[in-house]
């Protein structure tokens, strides 16, 4: 074999090679930095979407590598409003979101590592440009006084500073006045809210390892009551939730608030008067959507559609109820927490200005309820599998119906009944 023959297959080799070290997914190109711990780094974005989740890992070849940075100019020059940066990622080099049409980043605390120019942008007219930079470590970096994120005179009182709870003079220092406010976020239970009033707050993100996850209608914090009233841009990205509760003083949830969140299939809204759904969750087609009565069309009217199912419950006394038929007006017992020992089912229940027949009792709802009669309503045609298990009192049941209905596992002491 020849020379140039044999340094023509080495080249062939070497390219293959360095080609195998690149590999593209959804439009976003990582080049393999180390075997070894499987580490990738972002080198660019070729969508024309304008907002970007960056995922802590990425499968090629059966290989599973974690993301660890954003390479130099890995963005520049792409429209790009919204980019999400996984916890995973340590460095971001020299300009990589130079020249885009960024509104709000957030810088993950491991990040330490840090280009320069990152956000440079063109000239533009003070009164058309804004940005909002949230920086979650509680260790800042070197100096913000050399501005060596941006591109000035443009940005340097246009900027908006988030950062943790108690930083913000550090960082009031750090930055010798380039920036236009700095703000502080506070932490409770996992989740970041940062301030939008004196009486409200907006959820930043999420920190907890509870994945049946509960939004709550207020936050307290230094002595002062907050309405949390907004879910703020990739809040919950890749969090892992299996259920979610959202509060009825909620306004707002900004797109792709919990994009990434495949196992979630629960999720439950109390507002009666529903705001408009923009593009929110990314399964909807796997998630069971649940309601106040009454409210289906309101919901739908409103861009919540898509949905696996849609159910209206409601709460009246010690009940709760799951509306079977909206037009019908049945509803079926889904849970108790009354305390009486007697007890008889109620016939009807009204409820937002309609009367409802109670047709069922879910499964396992009077369990552990030390009950010692029970009274069966004419209406029933269902009661669940182990509905009044569990009460070893339990020994007279009338049972009202006209006709009866087959009955599974619903008491565990018939024979004492």
């Amino acid at each position: 074999m020849s020379r140039k023959i044999q340094l023509f297959i080495t080249a062939v080799f070497m390219v293959a090679a360095m080609n195998a070290q690149t590999f593209s997914i959804e439009d976003v190109t990582y080049n393999i930095t180390n075997t070894v711990q499987k580490q990738v780094e972002v080198t660019s974005y070729t969508g024309t979407r304008n907002s970007v989740i960056i995922s802590p890992t990425v499968v090629n070849t059966n290989i599973t590598y974690t993301v660890t940075k954003i390479a130099a100019s890995a963005f520049q020059d792409k429209g790009v409003q919204y980019v999400y940066i996984p916890s995973t990622v340590t460095a971001i080099a020299d300009s990589a979101f130079r020249h885009t049409n960024l509104k709000a980043f957030t810088i993950p605390s491991g990040v330490r590592t840090f280009g320069n120019h990152i956000f440079t942008t063109a000239t533009v007219p003070p009164d058309t440009y804004s940005f909002e930079l949230t920086y979650l470590s509680t260790v800042p970096p070197y100096s913000f006084s050399n501005v060596w994120m941006f591109h000035y005179p443009v940005q340097n009182n246009l900027t908006t500073l988030i950062v943790p709870e108690g930083e913000r003079q550090r960082y009031v220092d750090l930055s010798a006045g380039n920036f236009k406010e700095v703000k502080e976020m506070f932490t409770i239970d996992g989740i970041r809210y940062l301030k939008t009033s004196s009486s409200t707050v907006e959820v930043r993100g999420y920190e907890g390892t509870a994945r049946n996850h509960t939004i709550p209608a207020s936050v307290s914090f230094e002595g002062t009551s907050y309405a949390v009233t907004k879910i703020a841009y990739f809040a919950y990205v890749h969090e892992n939730l299996s259920s979610l509760t959202i509060p009825a003083n909620l306004t707002k949830i900004e797109n792709q608030a919990f994009y990434k969140n495949n196992n979630l299939t629960q999720v439950q809204s109390m507002r009666t008067s529903p705001f408009v759904l923009g593009d929110v969750f990314d399964n909807k087609q796997n998630i069971n959507l649940t309601i106040p009565a009454g409210t289906t069309g309101s919901y739908t009217s409103k861009g919540w559609t898509g949905f696996r199912s849609i159910t209206e419950i409601f709460t009246q006394g010690n009940y709760n109820y799951t509306v079977l038929d909206r037009q019908a007006l049945t509803v079926e017992i889904t849970a108790y927490s009354g305390s009486e020992t007697t007890l008889s089912l109620p016939e009807t229940v009204a409820y937002g200005g309609r009367t409802y027949t109670v047709k069922k009792v879910a499964a396992n709802v009077f369990k552990n309820k030390n009950l010692t009669q029970v009274i069966l309503n004419t209406s029933l045609t269902a009661i669940g599998n182990h509905a009044f298990y569990s009460n070893p009192s339990l020994n007279q049941v009338i049972a009202l119906m006209p006709t009866p209905f087959v009955l599974g596992q619903v008491f565990d002491n018939k024979q004492n009944i």
